[in-house]
């Protein structure tokens, strides 16, 4: 029997219809490259790593960027609104008041950081430096401590990034400097950049339900501003979507309702990208108080315990995110075994009591 060696998380599931709504990643890492059209990178030999996101995860064929030059497409990305910059030059007004991701998402009690490669040192509002450019990391122009406003600890160096994976902030942006996000170097350049620096979470994220997002600011001004967009991660279907016109709207709007944020600047009128996900069955459901719920993994016999404070159970159910049941147990044992016929990924727990039911989560990993 094949041993599991980590449980990795039980997420109480308080909703009755979990197939209408968006998967809820533990982390997600955005990383936004420069200045290309879609057909630079899709298909083109220089970009085997992106392509092989492309290939395993999902792929829009139909983004799009919002405008010239970069600066207000990281902007309207990130707040919904350009605030008023129409060029490169650094906006004036600034520290900004208004909505932005990472505001909102800190007074949910998420975290959120930046991490900029040439980054001189934390929450530096320098405007260039090497090859980093403050342009590219919007989140700058709200550090304050004002409304909406941001703490400096939020602007990472890339030599921040964590190793573990599990320390990462709900959100984060990665944005390689000038030379390596192909502003000013190759598509080959970059796509061994991202291979190099982004690889190891992504493959961690398919089994800890996480998520990548790769995607680039703006086109060479060549291609209507149509540029590569991919997810890859867990709870990601595999396939090419081109039927729904998606642009930096729809990617802001859909971190929104992942995790029930205000809707920033022009994404209330966006909708959120929702065709790229496995979907799962529907499973109606009263939850109990979380502490009255209790599972822990026993390795020793490579299973789960589950308890109910007061309310006997009378069987357990584990169905898998296509809404097929893969485990049934109609009694009321409440030593749930785990082995190779439960591989690495999402399930839903459902336990019966005799008052009521209720649904968690599971993350398996091994």
């Amino acid at each position: 029997m094949k041993k599991l060696s980590t449980i990795i998380a039980f997420i109480l599931v308080s909703i009755n219809a979990f197939s209408q709504l968006l998967p809820k990643p533990t982390h997600i890492v955005i990383c936004v490259l420069e200045n290309h059209k879609y057909k630079d990178i899709i298909g083109s030999k220089n970009a085997p790593y992106i392509n092989s996101l492309a290939d395993s995860g999902t792929l829009f064929g139909n983004y799009y960027a919002l405008t010239h030059p970069s600066q207000p497409n990281y902007l309207l990305m990130f707040s919904g609104d350009a605030q008023g910059v129409i060029n490169s030059t650094p906006p004036k007004g600034f520290p900004f008041k208004t909505q932005n991701l990472g505001a909102c998402l800190l007074v949910k009690g998420y975290s959120f950081k930046g991490y900029s490669e040439d980054l001189p040192k934390v929450g530096d509002t320098i405007v260039s430096s090497g090859d980093y450019v403050r342009r590219h990391c919007p989140w700058v122009y709200w550090l304050g401590k004002d409304t909406n406003q941001l703490p400096d600890t939020v602007h990472q160096p890339l030599t921040a990034f964590p190793h573990d994976y599990d320390s990462l902030p709900t959100v984060s942006f990665v944005i390689p400097n000038l030379y390596n996000d192909m502003h000013n170097a190759s598509v080959a350049v970059g796509d061994a950049w991202v291979k190099k620096n982004l690889d190891s979470f992504v493959r961690w994220a398919n089994s800890h339900n996480s998520l990548f997002i790769l995607t680039f600011d703006e086109d060479d001004d060549s291609a209507n501003n149509n540029v590569v967009a991919i997810f890859s991660g867990a709870g990601v279907k595999r396939g090419f979507y081109d039927t729904t016109h998606y642009t930096h709207y729809n990617l802001l709007r859909t971190l929104e309702e992942i995790y029930s944020l205000p809707y920033a600047g022009k994404s209330d009128s966006a909708v959120a990208i929702k065709d790229c996900w496995i979907k799962t069955t529907a499973i109606n459901e009263n939850p109990l108080p979380i502490n009255s719920i209790k599972i822990s993994y026993q390795p020793v016999t490579n299973s789960l315990f589950i308890e109910a404070a007061n309310t006997p159970i009378q069987k357990t159910e584990i169905y898998n995110v296509e809404g097929k049941l893969v485990y049934s147990n109609p009694s009321p044992n409440t030593l749930i075994p785990l082995d190779e016929n439960l591989p690495n990924g999402m399930y839903l727990i459902k336990v019966f009591t005799e008052k009521t039911t209720f649904t968690k989560k599971l993350f398996v990993g091994k």
